[in-house]
C-alpha cells in the first residue's frame, strides 16, 4: 500500500481542529500532529481511521502485531499494513490541511 493521508477521528486537543496521523519516530511511531499550529500529539487505536482492504475491500481491524505499532490487518485474507509505513514523516511541511 502507497503511502496516504491519515487523518484521526478526533480533534486535535490543543486547537480543536483537524490532526493528521503522521510518522514520528525511525522503529514505527506514530503520532497525530495538529493542522492548527503543528503541534504533536500521542495517538490511540480510537484516533485511527478504519480503512477497506486493497484486496478484499473489507473493513480491516487495527492491531498492535509486534506489540508496540499499530497495524492495520485483513481477518478475511490476514493482509497487514504497519501504520507507520503509510503515513507521511511528521514534520510541518508534510502535515498538510485540506
Amino acid at each position: 500500500m502507497a503511502q496516504i493521508k491519515l487523518m484521526s477521528t478526533e480533534l486535535s486537543p490543543g486547537c480543536g481542529v483537524k490532526a493528521q496521523i503522521v510518522r514520528s519516530r525511525d522503529g514505527g511511531f506514530i503520532s497525530r500532529d495538529c493542522l492548527g499550529c503543528g503541534r504533536s500529539h500521542y495517538v490511540n487505536e480510537s484516533q485511527l481511521p478504519n480503512l477497506p482492504c486493497e484486496v478484499c475491500r473489507v473493513p480491516m481491524q487495527i492491531k498492535k502485531l509486534d506489540g508496540t505499532n499499530y497495524f492495520y490487518e485483513c481477518s478475511n485474507c490476514n493482509g497487514y499494513n504497519k501504520i507507520a509505513t503509510l503515513c507521511h514523516c511528521g514534520t510541518k511541511s508534510s502535515v498538510t490541511p485540506d
